[in-house]
């Protein structure tokens, strides 16, 4: 959900068009005119962001649900630039100016966050306003307190997560049937598909590897044969055509529930405006019933399966100093689905301990989320832009972040106090002499689910004097977790997490995510040994 980003500036258009947009019920036109001194550079168009596009513009379009995509484009006039909505009588409409990018929103003139805008919407009525600067911009006099990042494409560094080597990422293949529904706008190759194979009930898997015009997609045809087993084809080298010697895998005979493929495919990338064929290795898992549930399926087709796809990230590294100091910075970018480049979707890795690696898995300090800031040397710095194709990074000032800790096992557990569900205050020293288990969750998340029976065992198991068990919910609202508690039955105690401020504190990347913390508060283990089948055994260990 963490979802990947940035740098659209023509999806306005993709999902929008531009204009008036739908007219709610007793509307008034609100028409917004801003004038843009520090003019965008060439070929760039400013949005609008707000409220009545579903943009929240207090997080400076860096909301997991992906804001930059509801943005609207506005119209040139002159030095200005306008745009006609329609808001419902009353409402406070809240928003801000960008250049189509997360990077790029509005600024004060000293470079720090622009408050949000705000107008009430109780009448018609034309909105004048004027950007002072831009976020991805020095203000004038202060570029050289916005270091320029070179980045190497041949560094040594590698990715490593709970000591072993994590070089790849994935998720799933979603078919034709179901694309529209999970990548509005996704973009169409609109060659026809050809193969001589004797098929049936076909369905083309896709994900959009460059923003290239074409030859982009890693294209997977699946389809079944005469006999009724499905066959899956890849197109190796994007020529939108299958052949028996394309064959990728055959759905596993009954009682064989997974099968991997390792493959290559050929793509072309636009760099500079000039068009390069690339080849970069896929791994490609077919499951006839995937873990994360039905609502995850690639298709909607009775009969055909979810494929998930892993990809090699792209790392890139480059050396920041502070006063005396250097530290390796690292840029981490992976396949985004839409075929962007970094600027859309990366991670920031800082080797804190000089090992020569990055560590990026749950529990690290060395790897700095997507909209946060991060401190080195006692200075703060944020990412002010980056080069989509990777080839260096401008960093600029933040407020103070102070570092957070590393939360693996072997460290102390960050304290931390608040209130259960049901109003009762807790907090970690409360169980001082106990094991802890906190068990972090989403009621939508589809792992979660399969994860109660073993912590009901578990809680069966152990008596509360010695294992305490505490949910951390981050959704996003209370209901939501009070009718998961009810619907499964959950009874031990949960602490609501919707800003995910102490998830952030416990670095947790993902979900499920168990911590067990030990009587001396320190944490001695998480991740994968506290999950499924493993839970009871990890735990007799600690309390036989």
């Amino acid at each position: 959900m963490h979802l990947l980003l940035l740098a659209l500036p023509t999806l306005g258009w993709l999902f929008f068009g531009s204009g008036l947009h739908a007219q709610p019920r007793d509307s008034v036109a609100l028409t917004f005119e801003v004038e843009i001194p520090p003019r965008p550079p060439a070929g760039e168009a400013i949005f609008w962001m707000g409220s009545l596009n579903r943009w929240d513009p207090g997080l400076d379009g860096s909301a997991p649900r992906h804001p930059w995509e509801w943005a609207r484009p506005m119209q040139p006039d002159g030095s200005r630039w306008t745009i006609t909505l329609a808001a419902a009588r009353g409402d406070t409409v809240r928003y801000k100016y960008t250049r189509g990018s997360a990077f790029s929103v509005e600024r004060a003139h000293d470079g720090s966050p622009r408050a949000d805008r705000v107008v009430i919407a109780d009448r018609a009525r034309q909105v004048r306003d004027r950007v002072a600067g831009w976020q991805d911009i020095p203000p004038p006099g202060m570029a050289s307190a916005w270091p320029r990042i070179a980045l190497d494409s041949a560094s040594p560094y590698s990715l490593r997560q709970r000591g072993a080597s994590a070089p790849r990422t994935g998720g799933i293949l979603y078919a034709s049937d179901r694309i529209d529904e999970i990548f509005r706008g996704y973009p169409r190759d609109s060659r026809p598909v050809r193969y001589s194979m004797a098929l049936r009930d076909t369905l083309l898997y896709v994900k959009r590897l460059s923003d290239a015009p074409t030859r982009n997609t890693l294209s997977i045809l699946g389809g079944r044969d005469t006999t009724g087993r499905w066959h899956y084809y890849l197109d190796a080298n994007n020529d939108r055509r299958y052949t028996p010697a394309e064959h990728l895998l055959a759905a596993p005979r009954a009682g064989d529930s997974l099968r991997k493929q390792t493959a290559t495919v050929a793509y072309d990338r636009r760099i500079d405006d000039r068009r390069r064929t690339v080849t970069d290795s896929v791994w490609v898992t077919w499951h006839r019933d995937h873990p994360m549930g039905g609502a995850y399926r690639s298709t909607r087709q009775p009969g055909a399966h979810t494929l998930t796809v892993s990809q090699r990230y792209t790392l890139r590294t480059g050396r920041l100093a502070v006063d005396d100091t250097t530290v390796t910075i690292g840029v981490r970018h992976g396949p985004t689905g839409h075929g962007k480049g970094f600027r859309f979707w990366h991670n920031v890795v800082i080797d804190r301990d000089g090992d020569g690696r990055f560590a990026v898995g749950s529990g690290s300090d060395e790897r700095v989320p997507f909209t946060e800031s991060f401190a080195w040397n006692g200075q703060s710095y944020a990412v002010a832009t980056i080069d989509d194709h990777g080839r260096w990074l401008r960093l600029r000032p933040a407020m103070a972040a102070p570092h957070t800790e590393a939360s693996q096992p072997g460290d102390a557990a960050p304290a931390w106090a608040d209130t259960t569900l049901s109003g009762r205050p807790i907090a970690l020293e409360d169980f001082a002499g106990q094991y802890v288990l906190l068990d972090f969750w989403a009621s939508w998340c589809g792992p979660c689910r399969g994860e109660l029976p073993h912590l009901k065992a578990a809680r069966r198991r152990f008596a509360a004097d010695r294992l305490q068990l505490i949910g951390v919910a981050v959704d996003d609202a209370e209901p939501q977790v009070r009718a998961f508690v009810d619907r499964y039955g959950v009874t031990w105690p949960q602490v609501l997490d919707p800003n995910r401020a102490l998830s952030d504190r416990y670095r947790v990347w993902g979900f499920p995510n168990p911590v067990l913390i030990g009587p001396d508060g320190t944490i001695v283990e998480r991740g994968d040994a506290l999950r499924g089948d493993r839970l009871l055994p990890t735990l007799t260990t600690y309390l036989p």
